[in-house]
């Protein structure tokens, strides 16, 4: 399964990690196309997520991540948000002392380093035009 990320105009291609979250990545399969704006989370590093919230369904967490890399997809039901690691990042909690538990659920394989850079206007120009849909 894969998808693309489209973020401010620029599109990547990512694949989802069903063989290691299949009830997050069915879930999120099923919600496609999602269209919302991107949210710089700031005590997580360098990664954005969702501003909308969306419920795939899923409240348990799967294939765990805690540090992530560039490209990195993750899913935080806590919040029934959408997350992209852009680098280095570690999803937390507003209290800095608590990480979040997330689900590592795809990997950006396409055009990775264009997306980073327009990552990058999420932190220092606020939210961002963003759409998920699949690659059929």
């Amino acid at each position: 399964m894969e998808i693309e990320v489209i973020l401010a105009g620029v599109t990547a291609r990512a694949r989802l990690l069903d063989d290691k979250a299949p009830r997050a990545t069915a879930g999120l399969w099923k919600a496609l196309p999602i269209k919302t704006g991107a949210v710089q989370v700031k005590w997580s590093g360098d990664a954005w997520r969702t501003e909308g919230d969306y419920d795939i369904g899923v409240l348990e967490i799967e294939n765990e991540g805690h540090v992530l890399a560039a490209g990195d997809i993750i899913h935080f039901p806590q919040s029934k948000k959408i997350g992209v690691a852009y680098g280095r990042a570690e999803w937390r909690n507003p209290d800095l002392s608590r990480p979040a538990r997330v689900s590592v659920i795809g990997k950006v394989t396409t055009n990775l380093e264009a997306l980073v850079k327009t990552s990058e206007r999420v932190w220092l120009g606020g939210v961002q035009p963003l759409e998920l849909r699949r690659v059929d």
